[in-house]
């Protein structure tokens, strides 16, 4: 009888074991001994470095960032790879660089609208594995909030996601307020509520991009200066400008925006720190804004610092404190997150890991590229290297080039040199760029084969108008 008790207490040991052995396979990282930690995106769309506090703005426009900031890792020269939300999106979540992932061009010009009576745009393809794809294929929930058009399935950007949520208000400024408070709480509640699988979020907020902002979020006004600088009236893309009289009216409602956002970042930073401390959470933006810097306002069409230097901060379960003084960018992110995940992912994709279990690992790239595909005739391909900047504009049709470097190329771009700078150095980069043009050609031949499009529907049109993309 003792005998057969025995056999049977047995059973229920193997049992057990092999239970906790599937358990610890699943949600166990390899060779670390520790749960896998859930992943947060929050992506505030539109916000430049230099307009927030963390990175030594006079208003402090992002209390909550430079919170955040002082428990995890700051990077304070992270570039994004493209000038406007697809493609720069699209580099965050495969890891590459916009023509090889291939989501670039939204060809949705007016003239091709109206005259030829069509417009496509090209879509991310199925082919190019997302950030979202391989967590779930290693046992991540993964949910997404998305309140930009850009990055509907009509596009292609739901690849991997479990639960797939678009709440898209256009320009109704009290609307837009509202759906990025709705996807910061949703988030609240999937980790709430989150049952044993660790979970992957997606949060996209567009306050900033529509410089919207509740009526308790209006703190920054012009100052007692009575000269106010008027928009130019013939000043490049100004859609969302039109409705102030000033530049520095325009510039109070962008930056009473990114305070908006900031609060609902540190509200979420509240959040995980008591109830969900397994998250890495990552907050950073997609492309800048320009005000009449270089001629222009808004964004996509050039690759100024304005434009392509934006925030990002990272905190969580193996992210070091500090300062990453180094170069990054966009397609970082991706290897970052898997390397401290345990999880392999594919040789081609050339981002560098940022930092592995508490330690930074490296002091930052040689080099990024930049690219610009986005519509009109103009191609833009800019190089950052040994803190200076080349951008090269070539046009599409008499394939005339013209060029511009500059010394601080970390910055707010001042003062074209090109035509005294040493010939030497520019042929270096020269040559860096069309590398970088040739092998991400040949990564998407490779990969994908041909650009897929699709064209715009009526509704398509009524979203993209409503954000401003087509008059």
């Amino acid at each position: 009888m003792g005998f057969k008790n025995r056999n049977k207490k047995l059973k229920w040991v193997l049992l057990l074991t092999v239970v906790l052995a599937v358990v610890a396979a699943v949600f166990i990282l390899p060779g670390k001994g520790k749960p896998k930690p859930n992943v947060v995106v929050i992506l505030i769309d539109t916000v430049r470095a230099d307009h927030t506090s963390i990175h030594g703005y006079e208003r402090d426009t992002t209390p909550n960032l430079k919170r955040i900031a002082k428990k995890g890792l700051k990077l304070e020269n992270y570039f994004v790879n493209s000038p406007w939300t697809k493609p720069s999106v699209a580099s965050i979540i495969s890891g590459l660089h916009p023509t090889c992932h291939g989501s670039r061009v939204g060809q949705f010009d007016e003239m091709e609208l109206y005259v030829v009576g069509t417009a496509k745009v090209e879509i991310l393809n199925s082919k190019i594995e997302t950030m979202a794809e391989i967590l779930k294929k290693n046992a991540f929930s993964t949910h997404a909030y998305i309140t930009n058009y850009h990055l509907t399935p009509r596009f292609g950007y739901h690849q991997g996601y479990n639960h797939y949520n678009f709440n898209g208000a256009g320009s109704d400024k009290k609307i837009v307020c509202g759906t990025d408070r709705d996807a910061i709480y949703n988030a609240m509640k999937i980790l709430e509520t989150r049952k044993g699988k660790p979970v992957f979020i997606w949060c996209h907020l567009m306050a900033v991009h529509g410089y919207c902002y509740p009526p308790d979020f209006d703190k920054f006004k012009p100052g007692s200066s009575p000269t106010l600088t008027p928009i130019p009236a013939n000043a490049f893309q100004k859609r969302r400008v039109q409705e102030y009289d000033s530049i520095e009216e325009a510039v109070c409602s962008y930056d009473n925006a990114i305070f908006y956002s900031d609060a609902l970042v540190g509200e979420f930073f509240d959040f995980i720190c008591t109830k969900a401390p397994d998250t890495i959470l990552i907050v950073t933006s997609d492309h800048g804004e320009e005000f009449y810097e270089h001629g222009g306002f808004e964004h996509c069409r050039t690759l100024y610092n304005e434009i392509l230097k934006v925030p990002c901060v990272i905190y969580g379960p193996g992210v070091p404190t500090g300062v990453f003084t180094g170069l990054s960018d966009s397609i970082d992110l991706l290897p970052t997150i898997m390397k401290n995940l345990g999880i392999k992912i594919s040789s081609d994709l050339r981002g560098q890991i940022l930092f592995e279990q508490n330690q930074v690992s490296r002091e930052g790239k040689k080099e990024i590229f930049a690219e610009q595909h986005y519509r009109g005739l103009n191609l833009r391909f800019a190089l950052f290297r040994d803190g200076k900047k080349m951008i090269i504009n070539q046009h599409k049709l008499t394939r005339e080039i013209s060029r511009e470097f500059y010394h601080d190329g970390l910055v707010i771009e001042k003062e074209n040199v090109f035509p005294t700078a040493d010939k030497d150095i520019i042929k270096i980069f020269e040559r860096r760029i069309n590398r970088h043009k040739t092998v991400n050609k040949n990564y998407f031949r490779k990969k994908v084969g041909r650009p897929t499009y699709k064209n715009l529907s009526p509704e398509d049109i009524k979203h993209l108008r409503s954000l401003g993309y087509i008059e």
